[in-house]
């Protein structure tokens, strides 16, 4: 079994997210020899947070051998070819989803739709 740690990107208190804590985090992972570090994927929250994508580029460099995942990616957000883009350019594994949280893609079903043909066959087409 593999097991990873997921970093904290909420900030727990103030006004904003504990940088150091990450880099902590990812160095204790490294240094216990886990697989990977992962972070989730949401546009908003409804506390100060990081980004995941940014902040998985932002330990990189820390992470030696570890993967670096995201929990659920949401090309409907983000758009597919965006998303992809920044995906592959950082290596990251992920798990690709609609959405995580109702509040993630309100407003944006119309644009789910089309971007789930996005993914099927990279046209939009379906």
């Amino acid at each position: 079994m593999e097991v990873a740690a997921h970093l904290p990107q909420v900030a727990t208190s103030g006004d904003r997210p504990d940088v150091g804590r990450v880099r902590d985090v990812v160095d204790a992972a490294r240094d216990l020899g886990l697989a990977a570090v992962c972070a989730n994927d949401h546009l908003t929250f409804h506390r100060p947070w990081l980004d995941g994508p940014t902040l998985l580029a932002a330990v990189a460099d820390r992470a030696g051998g570890m993967d670096l995942a995201t929990t659920v990616a949401l090309p409907s957000l983000r758009g597919p070819a965006q998303l992809a883009a920044a995906l592959t350019t950082l290596a990251i594994d992920a798990a690709i989803g609609p959405r995580r949280r109702r509040d993630d893609d309100a407003g944006v079903r119309q644009r789910t739709e089309v971007t789930a043909g996005d993914c099927r066959t990279g046209d939009g087409r379906g």
